[in-house]
């Protein structure tokens, strides 16, 4: 956001960075298979050299904790409040 001369970088500007940091040209949308909490967000991404990706976003104010399954491994994952994380399940 521009205002004569001052720029405003808003929360949006960080998601995008960090989604477009991790995220490969090229990369595939993979389903999830499992109902996330209110609240959470997620989307998983195959890359083009076979890793994976996963963005989790949290909008409650309390941190969510969740299970990532992959490869026949579950990993339990705390996702901060209001908060983003991204997982790189290589």
């Amino acid at each position: 956001l521009v205002d004569g001369d001052a720029v405003y970088v808003t929360p949006l500007f960080h998601i995008l960075a960090q989604v477009s940091r991790h995220t490969r040209p090229g990369a595939v949308v993979l389903e999830l298979t499992d109902e996330l909490p209110d609240g959470l967000w997620a989307v998983a991404l195959r890359d083009p050299d076979g890793g994976r990706v996963v963005h989790l976003f949290n909008e409650t104010e309390h941190p969510v904790e969740v299970s990532i399954r992959w490869a026949e491994r579950l990993s339990p994952v705390r996702c901060p409040a209001v908060g983003l994380l991204t997982l790189r399940l290589d």
